[in-house]
């Protein structure tokens, strides 16, 4: 289910929370990465 609402998240976040990037921005998620 989370995957049809926010594929995106999960995708981009190497995290188990994907909530959690969801809200940050996306300069914060680029962050998280490196």
């Amino acid at each position: 289910m989370n995957e049809m609402s926010m594929p995106q998240v999960q995708k981009n976040s190497k995290d188990p929370h994907g909530e959690f990037t969801d809200s940050l921005t996306p300069k914060q998620i680029v962050a998280e990465l490196r």
